[in-house]
């Protein structure tokens, strides 16, 4: 089930993993898709389009 989608925006040089572990770290969210990355050369900066979700609950799943 979709959560929420995330903008995450650091330093060009930073590792990717590292920017997605640092803004997902307080979030409630089961796994993460990166949808897209961009590198800005003019700004330095490396922009991440992350979308989070969560399982569907066992009484969700087998609900008549």
């Amino acid at each position: 089930m979709f959560v929420e989608k995330i903008e995450i925006t650091g330093d060009i040089n930073a590792s990717p993993s590292q920017l997605v572990y640092r803004s997902l770290k307080n979030k409630m969210s089961d796994y993460y898709v990166i949808q897209d990355m961009n590198e800005n050369t003019l700004n330095n900066t490396l922009t991440i389009i992350v979308s989070l979700y969560r399982q569907p609950s066992l009484d969700m799943r087998f609900s008549v």
